[in-house]
């Protein structure tokens, strides 16, 4: 997620350029989600398209755990036999996991604004929106049976 991949960023900086002292350290640490909303920008130059067709490599395992963390599946059962089932899975501030996630199963669902989260870390607020997609066709639920 977008997180990681801004701490990750956060810790190679660490590494290579050291802060001079721990006010900069807890400064550089403090600021690093400071531009969390503008998440296009550690994409630059690169087709939307073309990241949700062409998933990281390391995309589909990462999911799976993904999918146990986050997503809820729904089975409904009458008289003894399986009635309807559904599948639905929710982050925080990343829609463009939720689209990820949404391309590989092939859906046509519209991903649901559920809610907004606010974080008062650091003595500020920030709004943050929680966003859902519930699969629940029969081609999207072929596609996740597979996965």
């Amino acid at each position: 997620t977008f997180r990681k991949q801004v701490q990750y960023k956060f810790a190679q900086d660490c590494l290579d350029n050291p802060p001079k002292t721990i006010e900069d350290f807890n400064c550089s640490r403090k600021n690093k989600y400071i531009f969390y909303e503008n998440i296009s920008g550690f994409n630059k130059g690169v087709s939307i398209d073309k990241i949700y067709n062409n998933p990281p490599f390391y995309f589909n395992p990462w999911l799976s755990g993904f999918i146990e963390a986050e997503g809820n599946f729904n089975l409904v059962f009458k008289e003894g036999r399986l009635h309807k089932s559904a599948f639905s899975i929710g982050q925080k501030g990343e829609l463009h996991v939720i689209n990820m996630i949404k391309t590989k199963f092939k859906s046509n669902n519209k991903i649901l604004q559920d809610k907004i989260i606010i974080s008062n870390k650091f003595k500020s607020c920030i709004f943050i929106p929680y966003y859902r997609l519930h699969l629940y066709n029969a081609v999207s639920r072929k596609y996740l049976f597979e996965h």
